[in-house]
């Protein structure tokens, strides 16, 4: 979807109509690369855990390259003058899986208007990385001093890079106007490890209950089971900014509530209910986000983008469908 001033050539949209998750064949793996990513990823996980990672990945190392190909170099030539375009940003569009071209003054413009809602977002003097991960490595040494995890665990979740929370957003290409959707991506920051580790002991709780459909199919099935009037009204009802919408200290008492209802969890970890919720509360408590260079602190809600805040915000609609119904 070309969205900008521009016309595109046709090898370029060729090359875009493939898709964002298209990668170019190279005639070369960068190998060394490659390795001492690996090796920076497991270096604090339990050696026994870094062999097997190793001897896994020397696996697929020989059969990529047994199957590698030659580098298309017209393709190449396309993405390099599409990369040094200054006037305008590649994104995907927030439904569809579409690929966008916008101008990128536009992009800019627009998501400078959605840090403006002075509500939502306000401007930090100051990164707050190293102090979010001194919190966290504060709580994460006292639990593995209790003996609160699990081989690997404590590998797993301590943070090991130094990098803030990016901030960018996606069009909305089936709406009017092309509003853009804002999201937050946590991946490599501080709490990322954590939310994940988190969302494993949590997620098996969620999606449960009797008022929940997995898909479309499930829905459609379960319609053939009922019997319907000719009165009777399919309704759709959808939360503005659902994310954003729900306040994390709501969610950490629903939350609460599922874990002390339910004690499958207890197979997954050695936490208590307490520890599980003051981490959540640290991984939610404090999102901020680096856009242009300027750090930016979300006032209220969850954080598109956060593994957490799609499980959190599901337990929080469950809590409100059952009260409801």
């Amino acid at each position: 979807v070309n969205l900008s001033d521009q016309r595109l050539r046709p090898d370029e949209v060729a090359l875009l109509s493939k898709g964002l998750n298209y990668a170019i064949t190279m005639d070369v793996l960068p190998m060394k690369d490659f390795i001492c990513g690996i090796e920076k990823a497991i270096c604090n996980l339990d050696l026994d855990i870094q062999n097997s990672v190793r001897m896994k990945c020397t696996g697929l190392f020989s059969a990529m390259n047994r199957d590698f190909g030659s580098t298309n170099v017209d393709e190449l030539k396309v993405l390099k003058r599409l990369c040094k375009d200054p006037d305008i940003v590649i994104l995907k569009a927030d439904k569809g899986g579409a690929t966008v071209a916008m101008n990128k003054l536009d992009y800019v413009a627009k998501t400078m208007e959605l840090l403006g809602d002075t509500s939502t977002y306000r401007i930090l003097q100051k990164d707050p990385t190293k102090s979010i991960i001194n919190k966290a490595v504060i709580k994460i040494l006292d639990f593995k001093r209790q003996d609160k995890f699990c081989v690997g665990e404590y590998g797993r979740v301590y943070p090991r890079v130094l990098v803030p929370p990016r901030f960018y957003s996606l069009p909305k290409v089936h709406k009017e106007g092309n509003p853009l959707r804002p999201i937050v991506s946590n991946i490599g920051s501080p709490s990322y490890a954590l939310a994940k580790y988190l969302c494993d002991i949590i997620s098996p709780l969620v999606n449960n209950s009797t008022c929940t459909v997995k898909n479309f199919y499930q829905f459609v099935e379960m319609l053939k089971t009922m019997s319907l009037m000719d009165e009777d009204r399919l309704v759709s009802f959808d939360v503005v900014s659902l994310f954003m919408s729900v306040l994390v200290r709501d969610a950490l008492e629903c939350l609460e509530d599922r874990l002390v209802e339910e004690n499958s969890w207890r197979e997954r970890t050695k936490l208590q209910v307490s520890d599980i919720i003051a981490l959540v509360d640290l991984c939610l408590s404090t999102i901020y986000f680096v856009f242009q260079g300027v750090v930016y602190e979300q006032i209220h809600g969850m954080a598109m983008g956060s593994p957490l805040s799609p499980v959190m915000a599901n337990l929080f609609m469950e809590y409100l469908e059952i009260s409801a119904l």
